[in-house]
């Protein structure tokens, strides 16, 4: 076929009317839950696991993790280019996740299963360093090659409106359920241990402690079950979901693709969306990040304490759903995001009550609102990306007769990879500087995500309305 034939193939595509049914929706969603619950234990627990139990500066750690996260980044939009590219039998982009998803789920369960340090408690072991540098490199570059192209075939599985609100909603429901898995389990792992959970407590030490002992065995387990979970509804996405028959442009020059890779950037209106979108995923992962940390050093929680925590944490991201889907309605998309990202920033900001001396009781009840707060923020302004996304794909792909999906969802991967990185970062100097106990480390840390929440919605102004957004949950039903 040729390029102008494959061009106006692919024009005819976009314009004609595709939709996902209710149960197809929840299919192609599925992936993400595992996918989710991965990200969010490696979020929430990878750092401590690291540092605290297997005893390794927070620096090295942090840095390593960091930039393979940047590698992964700058990979997604060149997977993106290149899976609008070439086509196999089994179709464009289940290509690229049949070859990335076995990759990331092996090395996934490696990282939870490192050789044991047999060095001294915050001294580097160069073994268990060389372990983590290769594994957290190769998910990464693995993981950002599955996103990527997962992401990608939204825009072309769904061509209406209210059906790409539908997939953006059930994504949004598959990213809650499993982020909430992956932050939990860390929750159970460690338990009353935390009051051990400490630098300046060696004993807490893998080696050296019953505790660290458990922790280092059962993480494994957890490694396993999430691998089995998101394995099951990969295999369930591929087989039910039927990809799109598009033509592959195998005659695109190394020019071409280079052209898709950067032409996400030439789009004003979605360069400002990215950069607020951005800085509220720095904000998010920072939470993500340091909740336990902070329930146990800022807020002293122990044992069944941390069951309040959990328990507001889910009503917050009911409540948010529920509020955000009725105010969307009233206001509109543009206004209700501008709502989440203030009260991010006004309870990011609370954290600053915590420099006041407080008796316990206050400091939970402080503690509890904030996270309650937090979650529902972060519900609310994760609830519409990808049908946003979608849209200006739409209006990319029939402004240039090119499929552009692949390369845009390559940005916005990109984008959320960069936030986790520079998030990863500012918590390791942090943490370095004012060590993994100190609750100032987390009080200046939440502060800061505050004021990146801030500066995101003022740039979130300048954001034109793409789409109308009538949400209706009675779909679920």
């Amino acid at each position: 076929m040729s390029k102008e034939s494959a061009n106006n193939y692919e024009k005819k595509q976009i314009e004609e009317v595709k939709t996902l049914s209710g149960a197809q929706n929840i299919i192609y969603n599925l992936p993400n839950l595992g996918l989710q619950t991965q990200f969010a234990l490696m979020g929430t627990f990878l750092l401590t696991y690291y540092i605290i139990i297997l005893g390794q500066p927070p620096i090295i750690i942090g840095g390593i993790y960091s930039a393979s996260i940047f590698l992964g980044a700058f990979l997604c939009p060149v997977w993106g280019a290149i899976c609008d590219r070439y086509s196999t039998r089994f179709g464009r982009k289940k290509t690229f996740m049949l070859f990335s998803a076995p990759f990331s789920i092996i090395v996934f369960v490696l990282i939870w299963s490192p050789p044991i340090p047999n060095t001294e408690y915050g001294t580097a072991n160069l073994f268990l360093i060389l372990w983590f540098v290769i594994l957290i490199f190769l998910y990464n570059t693995m993981s950002a090659a599955f996103n990527t192209t997962y992401l990608s075939m939204i825009p072309e599985l769904s061509t209406e409106e209210n059906n790409r609100i539908k997939i953006s909603i059930v994504n949004m429901l598959t990213l809650v359920m499993g982020a909430a898995l992956g932050m939990i389990l860390p929750f159970f792992l460690l338990g009353d241990a935390t009051e051990n959970l400490n630098r300046e407590k060696t004993d807490f030490f893998y080696p050296n402690s019953l505790a660290g002992q458990q922790i280092y065995s059962q993480v494994i387990i957890y490694g396993v079950l999430i691998s089995i979970l998101f394995t099951i509804c990969f295999i369930l996405m591929m087989i039910i979901i039927k990809e799109p028959e598009y033509p592959s442009n195998n005659t695109d020059s190394i020019r071409v693709i280079f052209k898709k890779i950067i032409s996400p950037f030439k789009d004003r209106n979605y360069r400002n969306f990215l950069m607020s979108f951005g800085l509220l995923f720095i904000a998010a992962t920072i939470f993500q990040v340091l909740i336990i940390n902070f329930t146990t050093f800022v807020l002293n929680l122990r044992g069944d304490e941390f069951l309040i925590i959990i328990m507001f944490a889910s009503i917050s991201g009911l409540i948010s759903f529920i509020l955000f889907n009725n105010l969307s309605n009233k206001i509109g998309l543009r206004k209700s995001m501008q709502i989440c990202l203030i009260i991010g920033f006004l309870s990011f900001s609370s954290i600053i009550l915590f420099l006041i001396p407080m008796s316990h009781e206050i400091i939970m009840i402080i503690g509890t609102l904030i996270v309650f707060f937090l979650i529902m923020a972060f519900v609310g302004a994760m609830i519409y990306p990808m049908a946003i996304v979608s849209d200006i794909i739409d209006k990319a792909q029939l402004n240039s007769d090119k499929n552009l999906s692949g390369s845009y969802m390559g940005t916005f991967t990109m984008v959320t990879s960069i936030a986790t990185a520079i998030a990863i970062l500012l918590i390791s100097i942090f943490l370095q500087l004012f060590g993994a106990e100190s609750s100032f480390s987390y009080i200046i840390i939440f502060f800061i995500g505050g004021i990146l929440l801030l500066i995101g919605a003022r740039i979130f102004r300048k954001v034109e309305d793409i789409l109308v957004i009538k949400i209706n949950l009675k779909f679920f039903i």
